[in-house]
């Protein structure tokens, strides 16, 4: 729900899109994809929590996808970069240390979920770990059967308390000792995503994956 609710955001602040809350992934899908996809790697499924957003046209769906880029980091860190930043984060443990300020401090800064309406105050509390774009002209339509959409793996840290979940800075994370998780967020355009939601379509789908063992 934490997620959802922070990609509704997201959609309220960019001013496009309609979220589609979504549901845990099944267990029974879960372990099927793991063993036919990942040689039974569980840590390669990141589309456990996921959501979706749709839109009327590509033209929404790329101003979208630039709005969640400007606040949003990037990518894993290059090993020097990751030596860096471990070495800012073991000042600024210090820093809290000699000023008593507890890890959990980090809950009263103001996150993205709760910014202000201008975009260039949100904090950064994404982390853009993966993209498919199926709208690639190169991207081979056999292993979709035909359908197109955008998949971004967005990575997210946060502390839970009371059954409240509250997400975090991407700089706070191992500085708070927050749990991280990678989710998944579905593009898609209307009128493809009305007809792939159809009952009978799905189902057809699904026989086509399970015929390639997907």
């Amino acid at each position: 729900k934490a997620f959802n609710d922070s990609m509704q955001a997201v959609c309220h602040q960019a001013g496009i899109g309609t979220l589609q809350t979504g549901h845990i992934k099944h267990a029974d899908r879960a372990i099927q994809k793991t063993v036919r996809t990942y040689f039974r790697d569980p840590s390669c499924l990141t589309d456990i929590v996921r959501c979706r957003v749709v839109f009327s046209t590509v033209f929404e769906m790329c101003s979208w996808i630039e709005f969640l880029l400007k606040h949003s980091a990037v990518g894993f860190l290059p090993d020097h970069e990751l030596v860096k930043q471990e070495e800012n984060e073991s000042m600024m443990r210090a820093r809290q240390r000699r000023n008593s300020l507890p890890a959990r401090a980090w809950r009263d800064r103001p996150l993205h979920a709760a910014a202000s309406s201008d975009p260039s105050s949100a904090t950064t509390i994404y982390r853009i770990t993966g993209i498919k774009n199926r709208f690639e002209d190169n991207f081979d339509l056999s292993t979709t059967a035909g359908y197109r959409d955008v998949a971004f793996n967005i990575e997210v840290g946060w502390l839970s308390e009371g059954g409240t979940v509250q997400f975090l800075p991407v700089e706070a994370w191992h500085v708070a000792g927050a749990e991280v998780h990678i989710c998944e967020v579905q593009l898609h355009i209307t009128k493809m995503h009305i007809e792939s939601t159809r009952t009978s379509t799905h189902h057809k789908y699904v026989k086509w994956r399970n015929l390639l063992t997907r």
